[in-house]
């Protein structure tokens, strides 16, 4: 694989550029890596697009697109539910955990709440408006007590709090 890389890389890359990246290490490690990675991506689309080839022979044509326009809700669902409010909860959660823990427990309890209520805005929901009101703020009372200073908040400690 390596030499792969190099031959690719003499070829694509100025002469001076490949020099001074084919003597580096970490410049060869982060080309082989990044290789793989292609590799890695562009094998799994095509097995995607084998899969559903063979499921649009097995389904037929009114099925099929019934599937895909149920994989589009749900992947734009996905999108909006996301919005990027985990990158964000993160970044706030390492600046405030020491210094401001009510502050962190609330950014925690924000995301907990409004990821899986955004993912199903569609679906109706048999609590009432003041019983989520009182649910974030036990959530957030309950996460803003605990000690920040050299605990992490475990992926099963959230799903104990949303239920």
């Amino acid at each position: 694989m390596g030499s792969i890389v190099l031959a690719l890389g003499r070829k694509i890359l100025p002469s001076s550029l490949y020099e001074r990246l084919a003597s580096s290490s970490i410049a060869r490690r982060l080309a082989r890596g990044s290789l793989w990675s292609l590799f890695g991506s562009a094998s799994a689309r095509l097995l995607v697009l084998v899969a559903m080839i063979l499921v649009a022979r097995v389904l037929g044509q009114v099925s099929f697109g019934e599937l895909g326009l149920i994989q589009s809700t749900f992947g734009m669902a996905g999108l909006m539910a996301g919005v990027g409010l985990g990158e964000t909860a993160t970044r706030f959660v390492v600046k405030y955990a020491t210094s401001e823990p009510p502050r962190a427990g609330r950014v925690i309890a924000l995301v907990t709440y409004f990821i899986p209520e955004a993912s199903a805005a569609s679906f109706p929901r048999s609590r009432s408006g003041h019983q989520r009101n009182l649910e974030l703020q036990s959530m957030e009372q309950s996460v803003s007590n605990r000690s920040y200073a050299h605990a992490e908040l475990t992926e099963d400690d959230l799903l104990e709090r949303q239920s």
